[in-house]
Protein backbone atom coordinates (compact mmCIF):
# COMPACT_ATOMS: atom_id res chain seq x y z
CA UNK A 1 0.00 0.00 0.00
CA UNK A 2 1.58 3.05 -1.12
CA UNK A 3 1.24 6.11 1.06
CA UNK A 4 1.39 8.70 -1.98
CA UNK A 5 -0.69 8.74 -4.69
CA UNK A 6 0.16 9.42 -8.29
CA UNK A 7 -1.39 10.09 -11.03
CA UNK A 8 -0.97 11.70 -14.87
CA UNK A 9 -1.42 15.26 -15.44
CA UNK A 10 -4.64 15.07 -18.01
CA UNK A 11 -4.53 18.49 -18.16
CA UNK A 12 -2.14 19.23 -21.70
CA UNK A 13 -4.71 16.48 -23.57
CA UNK A 14 -2.36 13.63 -21.87
CA UNK A 15 -4.76 10.75 -22.12
CA UNK A 16 -4.94 6.95 -22.63
CA UNK A 17 -2.21 4.93 -22.93
CA UNK A 18 1.10 6.73 -23.75
CA UNK A 19 2.04 4.23 -27.12
CA UNK A 20 -1.07 3.72 -28.34
CA UNK A 21 -1.16 7.56 -28.72
CA UNK A 22 2.08 7.80 -29.63
CA UNK A 23 2.99 9.91 -26.46
CA UNK A 24 7.07 10.62 -26.21
CA UNK A 25 8.68 13.34 -24.19
CA UNK A 26 12.01 13.41 -22.75
CA UNK A 27 12.90 12.95 -19.22
CA UNK A 28 12.51 16.08 -17.71
CA UNK A 29 9.12 16.71 -19.37
CA UNK A 30 7.38 13.55 -18.13
CA UNK A 31 8.65 14.04 -15.13
CA UNK A 32 6.27 17.07 -15.19
CA UNK A 33 3.57 15.44 -16.42
CA UNK A 34 3.25 13.20 -13.05
CA UNK A 35 1.21 14.82 -9.92
CA UNK A 36 1.60 13.55 -6.14
CA UNK A 37 -0.81 13.94 -4.06
CA UNK A 38 -1.07 14.09 -0.67
CA UNK A 39 -3.85 11.70 1.31
CA UNK A 40 -6.43 12.78 3.50
CA UNK A 41 -5.51 12.87 7.03
CA UNK A 42 -8.30 9.43 7.11
CA UNK A 43 -6.58 7.53 4.08
CA UNK A 44 -3.26 8.27 6.21
CA UNK A 45 -4.79 6.96 9.32
CA UNK A 46 -5.49 4.06 7.82
CA UNK A 47 -1.89 3.41 6.23
CA UNK A 48 -0.34 3.27 9.81
CA UNK A 49 -2.77 1.61 11.26
CA UNK A 50 -2.79 -1.50 8.21
CA UNK A 51 0.74 -1.11 8.65
CA UNK A 52 1.19 -1.29 12.39
CA UNK A 53 -0.77 -4.57 12.09
CA UNK A 54 2.03 -6.01 10.14
CA UNK A 55 4.31 -5.14 12.66
CA UNK A 56 2.22 -7.17 14.99
CA UNK A 57 2.41 -10.02 13.53
CA UNK A 58 6.19 -10.24 13.59
CA UNK A 59 5.53 -9.84 17.70
CA UNK A 60 6.71 -13.16 19.79
CA UNK A 61 4.76 -12.01 22.59
CA UNK A 62 1.07 -12.03 20.46
CA UNK A 63 1.65 -15.57 19.72
CA UNK A 64 2.21 -16.57 23.63
CA UNK A 65 -0.94 -14.78 24.66
CA UNK A 66 -3.15 -16.26 22.08
CA UNK A 67 -2.04 -19.54 23.84
CA UNK A 68 -2.36 -18.16 27.44
CA UNK A 69 -6.20 -17.02 26.29
CA UNK A 70 -6.96 -20.74 25.87
CA UNK A 71 -6.60 -21.42 29.06
CA UNK A 72 -10.12 -19.80 30.87
CA UNK A 73 -11.75 -22.46 28.24
CA UNK A 74 -9.90 -25.56 29.54
CA UNK A 75 -10.78 -24.72 33.00
CA UNK A 76 -14.27 -25.03 31.81
CA UNK A 77 -13.74 -28.23 30.27
CA UNK A 78 -11.71 -29.38 33.02
CA UNK A 79 -14.87 -28.24 35.37
CA UNK A 80 -17.31 -30.29 32.82
CA UNK A 81 -15.04 -33.96 32.63
CA UNK A 82 -14.86 -33.88 36.40
CA UNK A 83 -18.71 -33.22 36.73
CA UNK A 84 -18.90 -30.64 38.97
CA UNK A 85 -22.33 -29.03 39.31
CA UNK A 86 -21.27 -25.18 38.51
CA UNK A 87 -23.57 -23.32 35.87
CA UNK A 88 -22.05 -21.94 33.19
CA UNK A 89 -22.31 -18.12 34.27
CA UNK A 90 -20.48 -18.80 37.35
CA UNK A 91 -17.50 -21.04 36.16
CA UNK A 92 -16.94 -18.25 33.19
CA UNK A 93 -16.33 -16.13 36.53
CA UNK A 94 -14.46 -18.16 38.24
CA UNK A 95 -12.15 -18.95 34.61
CA UNK A 96 -11.46 -14.73 34.36
CA UNK A 97 -10.25 -14.33 38.03
CA UNK A 98 -6.84 -12.96 35.93
CA UNK A 99 -8.94 -10.68 34.18
CA UNK A 100 -8.08 -7.60 35.69
CA UNK A 101 -4.40 -8.33 35.63
CA UNK A 102 -4.43 -9.73 31.91
CA UNK A 103 -6.12 -6.78 30.77
CA UNK A 104 -3.66 -4.44 32.16
CA UNK A 105 -1.02 -6.53 30.91
CA UNK A 106 -1.93 -6.80 27.09
CA UNK A 107 -3.01 -3.46 26.63
CA UNK A 108 -0.35 -1.37 28.31
CA UNK A 109 2.38 -3.91 26.21
CA UNK A 110 0.53 -3.63 23.14
CA UNK A 111 0.60 -0.05 22.93
CA UNK A 112 2.94 1.37 25.42
CA UNK A 113 5.87 1.07 23.21
CA UNK A 114 5.05 2.15 19.96
CA UNK A 115 5.83 5.49 19.80
CA UNK A 116 8.93 5.28 22.32
CA UNK A 117 9.85 2.16 20.13
CA UNK A 118 9.34 4.25 16.89
CA UNK A 119 11.96 7.02 18.07
CA UNK A 120 14.51 4.48 19.01
CA UNK A 121 14.27 2.35 15.68
CA UNK A 122 14.17 5.91 13.86
CA UNK A 123 11.60 4.56 11.71
CA UNK A 124 9.30 7.72 12.60
CA UNK A 125 11.97 9.82 11.63
CA UNK A 126 11.53 8.50 7.86
CA UNK A 127 7.98 8.06 8.06
CA UNK A 128 7.21 11.99 9.61
CA UNK A 129 9.79 13.16 6.72
CA UNK A 130 7.18 12.72 4.33
CA UNK A 131 3.80 15.57 4.40
CA UNK A 132 1.79 13.85 6.25
CA UNK A 133 -0.11 14.91 9.60
CA UNK A 134 1.50 13.79 12.74
CA UNK A 135 -2.36 13.57 14.19
CA UNK A 136 -2.33 10.26 11.86
CA UNK A 137 0.65 8.96 12.45
CA UNK A 138 -0.13 8.70 15.85
CA UNK A 139 -4.03 8.01 15.89
CA UNK A 140 -3.49 4.96 13.42
CA UNK A 141 -0.67 3.22 15.61
CA UNK A 142 -2.81 3.34 18.94
CA UNK A 143 -5.62 2.04 17.48
CA UNK A 144 -3.60 -0.86 15.83
CA UNK A 145 -2.36 -1.63 18.93
CA UNK A 146 -5.68 -1.38 20.67
CA UNK A 147 -7.45 -3.95 18.46
CA UNK A 148 -4.62 -5.90 18.57
CA UNK A 149 -5.10 -6.19 22.37
CA UNK A 150 -9.20 -5.86 22.44
CA UNK A 151 -8.47 -9.06 20.03
CA UNK A 152 -6.09 -11.13 22.76
CA UNK A 153 -8.60 -10.20 25.70
CA UNK A 154 -12.14 -10.83 23.41
CA UNK A 155 -10.39 -14.41 22.45
CA UNK A 156 -10.32 -15.39 25.60
CA UNK A 157 -13.75 -14.42 26.74
CA UNK A 158 -15.44 -15.72 23.70
CA UNK A 159 -14.01 -19.13 24.10
CA UNK A 160 -14.98 -19.17 27.88
CA UNK A 161 -18.47 -18.12 26.80
CA UNK A 162 -19.34 -20.75 24.31
CA UNK A 163 -17.37 -23.37 26.56
CA UNK A 164 -19.87 -22.73 29.40
CA UNK A 165 -22.66 -22.19 27.21
CA UNK A 166 -22.38 -25.75 25.53
CA UNK A 167 -20.73 -27.89 28.06
CA UNK A 168 -22.27 -26.58 31.51
CA UNK A 169 -25.38 -24.76 30.36
CA UNK A 170 -27.38 -21.54 32.36
CA UNK A 171 -25.33 -19.04 30.69
CA UNK A 172 -26.75 -14.94 31.46
CA UNK A 173 -26.31 -13.53 28.36
CA UNK A 174 -27.08 -9.88 29.89
CA UNK A 175 -24.60 -10.77 32.84
CA UNK A 176 -21.83 -11.42 29.42
CA UNK A 177 -22.51 -8.93 27.72
CA UNK A 178 -22.29 -6.32 30.02
CA UNK A 179 -19.23 -8.08 31.31
CA UNK A 180 -17.74 -7.83 27.46
CA UNK A 181 -18.28 -4.04 27.34
CA UNK A 182 -16.42 -3.38 30.69
CA UNK A 183 -13.37 -4.92 29.62
CA UNK A 184 -13.60 -3.74 26.35
CA UNK A 185 -14.29 0.23 27.42
CA UNK A 186 -11.46 -0.65 30.64
CA UNK A 187 -8.86 -1.78 27.73
CA UNK A 188 -9.33 0.94 25.89
CA UNK A 189 -9.03 3.52 28.91
CA UNK A 190 -5.72 1.35 29.79
CA UNK A 191 -4.23 1.77 26.28
CA UNK A 192 -5.11 4.70 25.71
CA UNK A 193 -3.21 5.78 29.21
CA UNK A 194 -0.07 3.65 28.32
CA UNK A 195 -0.11 5.04 24.98
CA UNK A 196 0.27 8.70 26.55
CA UNK A 197 2.78 7.44 29.46
CA UNK A 198 5.06 5.51 26.26
CA UNK A 199 5.38 9.57 24.60
CA UNK A 200 6.82 10.61 27.41
CA UNK A 201 9.16 7.71 29.33
CA UNK A 202 11.10 5.15 27.61
CA UNK A 203 9.19 2.10 29.46
CA UNK A 204 5.25 3.06 28.15
CA UNK A 205 4.54 -0.43 28.82
CA UNK A 206 5.99 -0.98 32.32
CA UNK A 207 4.28 2.84 33.02
CA UNK A 208 1.56 1.62 32.31
CA UNK A 209 1.10 -1.57 34.01
CA UNK A 210 2.40 0.91 37.23
CA UNK A 211 0.07 3.29 37.32
CA UNK A 212 -3.30 1.81 36.17
CA UNK A 213 -2.17 -1.68 38.07
CA UNK A 214 -0.71 -0.61 41.10
CA UNK A 215 -0.57 3.32 41.51
CA UNK A 216 -3.87 4.17 41.05
CA UNK A 217 -5.56 1.22 42.97
CA UNK A 218 -3.78 2.14 45.73
CA UNK A 219 -4.57 5.88 45.79
CA UNK A 220 -8.16 4.45 45.30
CA UNK A 221 -7.83 2.33 48.21
CA UNK A 222 -6.42 4.74 50.25
CA UNK A 223 -9.24 7.62 49.70
CA UNK A 224 -11.73 5.34 50.13
CA UNK A 225 -10.58 3.85 53.55
CA UNK A 226 -10.48 7.38 54.61
CA UNK A 227 -13.64 8.93 53.29
CA UNK A 228 -15.12 5.47 55.43
CA UNK A 229 -13.13 5.35 58.36
CA UNK A 230 -11.67 9.19 59.10
CA UNK A 231 -15.45 11.10 59.35
CA UNK A 232 -14.33 13.42 56.50
CA UNK A 233 -17.03 14.80 54.66
CA UNK A 234 -15.39 15.60 51.31
CA UNK A 235 -13.80 12.44 51.44
CA UNK A 236 -16.91 10.43 52.22
CA UNK A 237 -18.67 12.30 49.38
CA UNK A 238 -15.97 11.19 46.93
CA UNK A 239 -15.86 7.43 48.42
CA UNK A 240 -19.13 5.92 46.49
CA UNK A 241 -17.90 7.27 42.97
CA UNK A 242 -14.22 5.82 43.02
CA UNK A 243 -14.79 2.83 40.67
CA UNK A 244 -15.39 5.23 38.30
CA UNK A 245 -12.09 5.51 37.45
CA UNK A 246 -10.85 2.94 34.74
CA UNK A 247 -8.62 1.05 36.06
CA UNK A 248 -11.48 -0.56 37.96
CA UNK A 249 -13.63 -1.68 34.76
CA UNK A 250 -11.93 -5.20 34.86
CA UNK A 251 -12.75 -5.71 38.74
CA UNK A 252 -16.58 -4.24 37.55
CA UNK A 253 -17.20 -7.11 34.81
CA UNK A 254 -16.24 -9.69 37.03
CA UNK A 255 -18.69 -7.97 40.33
CA UNK A 256 -21.14 -8.71 37.06
CA UNK A 257 -20.55 -12.79 38.30
CA UNK A 258 -20.58 -12.25 42.52
CA UNK A 259 -16.38 -12.87 42.27
CA UNK A 260 -13.24 -10.54 42.85
CA UNK A 261 -10.33 -11.29 40.14
CA UNK A 262 -6.62 -10.22 40.56
CA UNK A 263 -6.03 -6.84 40.82
CA UNK A 264 -5.57 -4.51 44.64
CA UNK A 265 -8.71 -2.97 44.20
CA UNK A 266 -10.49 -6.20 44.14
CA UNK A 267 -9.41 -7.87 46.97
CA UNK A 268 -9.28 -4.89 49.69
CA UNK A 269 -11.70 -2.88 48.04
CA UNK A 270 -14.74 -3.74 50.34
CA UNK A 271 -12.90 -2.51 53.17
CA UNK A 272 -13.24 0.57 51.38
CA UNK A 273 -16.45 0.10 50.08
CA UNK A 274 -15.40 0.89 46.45
CA UNK A 275 -17.84 -0.99 45.04
CA UNK A 276 -21.17 -0.29 47.24
CA UNK A 277 -23.15 1.01 44.56
CA UNK A 278 -22.05 1.07 41.20
CA UNK A 279 -23.69 2.33 37.78
CA UNK A 280 -22.38 0.54 35.04
CA UNK A 281 -23.61 2.93 32.10
CA UNK A 282 -21.60 5.65 33.88
CA UNK A 283 -18.62 3.78 34.71
CA UNK A 284 -18.71 3.09 30.65
CA UNK A 285 -18.99 6.88 29.78
CA UNK A 286 -16.05 7.65 32.37
CA UNK A 287 -14.06 4.99 30.29
CA UNK A 288 -14.49 6.34 26.89
CA UNK A 289 -14.31 10.10 27.69
CA UNK A 290 -11.14 9.14 29.66
CA UNK A 291 -9.49 6.67 26.49
CA UNK A 292 -9.99 9.69 24.25
CA UNK A 293 -8.92 12.34 26.46
CA UNK A 294 -5.31 10.35 26.95
CA UNK A 295 -5.11 9.92 23.46
CA UNK A 296 -5.71 13.38 22.71
CA UNK A 297 -3.39 14.12 25.37
CA UNK A 298 -0.62 11.55 23.15
CA UNK A 299 -1.52 13.39 20.30
CA UNK A 300 -0.54 16.71 21.90
CA UNK A 301 2.87 14.93 22.65
CA UNK A 302 3.70 13.69 19.35
CA UNK A 303 3.02 17.22 17.60
CA UNK A 304 4.94 18.82 20.51
CA UNK A 305 8.10 16.34 20.00
CA UNK A 306 11.24 17.26 18.01
CA UNK A 307 11.61 14.35 15.37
Amino acid sequence: MSLFDREIDDSRGIVGDWESSGYSATDEEAHRDIVYKVPSSIAQTVYFFLNEFRLFKKEAGVYVTLVLALLPMFMIIGVYALNLPLPGTTMIGLSLFLAPFMVVLISSSATGKQINHEIKSRSAYMSLSFPIKRASFTVGKFFAGYLVALALIMEAFVLAIVAGHFLLGGVDWDVMLSAMLCLAIGSFAISATAYFLGTVFNHGSMAGLLVMFILLPFILIGLGAAGNFSGNEILGSISPYLYLVPSCLPDLALQLFSYTGLSLTSMVGSLADIYGSVDYGLAMIVGVVWGFAFLILAVIRVNRKDL
